[in-house]
């Protein structure tokens, strides 16, 4: 039959091509578009990668560890141009979960395919609390940076994406 590549080939090419140039070790690459954190990515205000990682981080301690370099939050992008590729590759050189506001995610890992799909795993759980939160009015506080900065301390990561977040979680409204 007739066989295409992805439509967003390019970012993919463009993800291998950053790691070839030294940037980043990478063994696989893969694209999905989970439900839950896809729909946050429809919300104005997790579009702000700062303000994401914020609610994400706060679910699940282990996501911390996961996820020391954050989440890379890229702003829509027709899907299949070379600025959606070449965006990626850039965000991808520090982060290995980077997120394509209103589309999905695309995550990177030395640990092969099975690598990628336990990081987007994390993810999208984290992205269920968030949104169970949401449903809910927001009655749950989730871990607070302090708490998050324990565990970057007990595990030996860097704290410098934790001393970019904001102090407070989102609020019904805001």
């Amino acid at each position: 039959g007739d066989v295409r590549p992805t439509s967003e080939i390019d970012s993919h090419l463009g993800i291998h091509a950053a790691t070839l140039a030294g940037h980043a070790r990478v063994h696989a690459v893969v694209h999905a578009q989970p439900p839950k954190l896809t729909w946050l990515s429809h919300i104005p205000a997790y579009q702000d990668q700062a303000r994401l990682n914020r609610q994400l981080l706060r679910w699940q301690p282990e996501t911390m560890v996961m996820l020391s370099d954050g989440i890379c939050v890229l702003p829509f992008v027709t899907p299949g141009t070379p600025e959606q590729g070449e965006l990626t590759a850039r965000a991808m050189r520090q982060h290995r979960l980077v997120i394509w506001s209103q589309h999905g995610v695309v995550a990177r890992s030395d640990r092969g395919p099975a690598g990628c799909v336990d990081l987007i795993d994390y993810v999208e759980t984290v992205a269920e609390y968030e949104v169970i939160d949401l449903i809910a009015g927001r009655p749950a506080t989730g871990l607070t940076l302090d708490q998050l900065r324990q565990i970057a301390r007990r595990f030996g990561l860097s704290s410098d994406l934790l001393d970019s977040l904001p102090e407070g979680v989102l609020l019904p409204g805001s």
